[in-house]
């Protein structure tokens, strides 16, 4: 507490204690995505080189679906977090933070459940 000025004290400013918590999680999903996306350009390689129903019956393995979809989950909150990290950075205008903030997180969320529904159709053959 000796460290603070008269003017933190008076204002109440300080650390809210969750940025180390964002920061941690950014580097794990960092360090999943590293043999996700080398495992995915391994068997984008396998399928580009096949016709589609073979593609098809590729993706459609529980192994690769569960790969695909922790790589699209992983990707997209890894995404999220860096987003959220430049807006703060670099929007100027305080009164447009949250609001970019909010449509950044329900965007991502969006392609997210896409992303794992369209995984899962193609999984179960529907």
């Amino acid at each position: 507490m000796k460290y603070r000025s008269p003017m933190k004290k008076a204002k109440g400013l300080g650390s809210s204690h969750h940025g180390a918590d964002h920061w941690m999680m950014q580097r794990l999903t960092a360090i999943a995505l590293i043999p996700l996306m080398l495992w995915l350009m391994s068997y984008g390689i396998d399928v580009m080189n096949q016709p589609f129903e073979t593609a098809k019956a590729i993706v459609a393995t529980p192994y690769v679906s569960i790969v695909l979809i922790l790589l699209m989950v992983a990707m997209l909150y890894h995404a999220m977090l860096g987003l959220q990290v430049v807006i703060e950075d670099y929007v100027s205008c305080s009164c447009g933070r949250p609001f970019l903030i909010i449509l950044t997180k329900l965007g991502l969320f969006t392609l997210g459940v896409i992303s794992v529904y369209s995984i899962l159709k193609i999984s179960f053959g529907a």
